[in-house]
């Protein structure tokens, strides 16, 4: 049986490289699961619904989420607010997969979709107009 990742405890720190931003240090001692917010990856391997953890550092205050996401290599969905993060491979991949074999962004989505969710298809949440903006 597919999991989701958070079930398993993972959570997405941004901000600081591999390590968590020392504003969430106590946070973390008291609760590790505490994050700011969920956010949808979108990778090769499917769509998956993980928790993140924002740097909040004062010093790095004009670093915007989509300056986070950029730095940690990841695209993403919006840059104002962004909810929703590509990889790069996956991107790569769907250029490739469009090129070649004329792929539409409707059905790539739908081949992520049933890599994530093979048996429940429709319960995989993910927007298509974003991947394909």
């Amino acid at each position: 049986k597919r999991r989701q990742l958070s079930a398993v405890g993972l959570v997405i720190d941004l901000g600081h490289g591999p390590g968590i931003c020392p504003e969430w240090a106590s946070a973390v001692e008291s609760n590790p699961h505490s994050a700011s917010g969920m956010c949808t990856f979108v990778s090769r391997a499917g769509v998956q619904v993980i928790p993140v953890r924002w740097c909040k550092c004062e010093a790095d205050n004009n670093r915007t989420k989509a300056d986070q996401l950029f730095a940690a290599q990841l695209y993403p969905g919006s840059h104002i607010d962004p909810r929703t993060v590509y990889t790069f491979d996956l991107l790569d991949y769907a250029l490739l997969d469009n090129l070649e074999t004329k792929t539409s962004v409707d059905a790539f989505v739908k081949k992520l979709v049933r890599l994530t969710n093979e048996f429940l298809p429709w319960e995989v949440k993910v927007r298509v107009n974003q991947l394909a903006a």
